[in-house]
């Protein structure tokens, strides 16, 4: 267990590098504030009208952000292993979001609250330019994923998505692929047919 985590902490400090420079001190302020979770598959980690109070961190699984409608659901987000998540909006105004957050699979994740990312902030000088360009990053895939729904056609998408996550494509379920790429699922399963 130790093993796997120190694999876990050094993914996550790998992800943050890439963001920008951290020192080690600034590091163990962060890590000390992340706590270990997990999920079974189809648990909700927030339910749509409740505030968001963590910021996630996936090791393993996959989850999704989904919003109901009253005649069906559309899924917004897959996030896989190695990337931070949570329902933005909602976190950083400390309103009710509109979306809710759901395990796909079993998940394992480690968490820090919206309070502890406050006191980070004032204990780790580095950590604010690091959470600039976390919502930077977010912000681009956002623009991206808009970007190829609007000009790309469903199955150029699906390609896309089967590239990045060759594996764990296989473990969505069909009508939540689907709903990501705006089609029905017998649209999918003729789009599958046809790769």
């Amino acid at each position: 267990m130790d093993h796997e985590l120190h694999n876990e902490e050094l993914l996550i400090r790998h992800f943050v590098e890439r963001l920008a420079p951290i020192t080690d001190h600034d590091w163990h302020e962060f890590w000390s504030r992340m706590a270990p979770a997990e999920f079974n598959k189809n648990e909700l980690l927030l339910k749509a009208g409740h505030v968001e109070d963590y910021l996630y961190f996936l090791v393993s699984g996959i989850a999704r952000l989904f919003l109901a409608a009253p005649t069906k659901e559309y899924t917004l987000r897959f996030n896989f292993p190695g990337m931070f998540f949570n329902a933005y909006s909602s976190f950083f105004t400390r309103t009710p979001s509109s979306y809710s957050i759901e395990a796909i699979t079993d998940i394992r994740l480690y968490r820090m609250s919206f309070n502890q990312l406050e006191d980070l902030y004032k204990a780790a000088p580095n950590a604010p330019t690091v959470g600039r360009r976390a919502l930077e990053y977010f912000y681009l895939l956002k623009e991206q994923r808009e970007i190829r729904l609007l000009c790309f056609t469903a199955e150029e998408n699906y390609r896309e998505l089967q590239k990045e996550q060759p594996d764990l494509i296989q473990l969505i379920p069909q009508k939540y692929l689907a709903s990501y790429l705006g089609i029905t699922p017998q649209s999918l399963s003729r789009i599958r047919r046809t790769i």
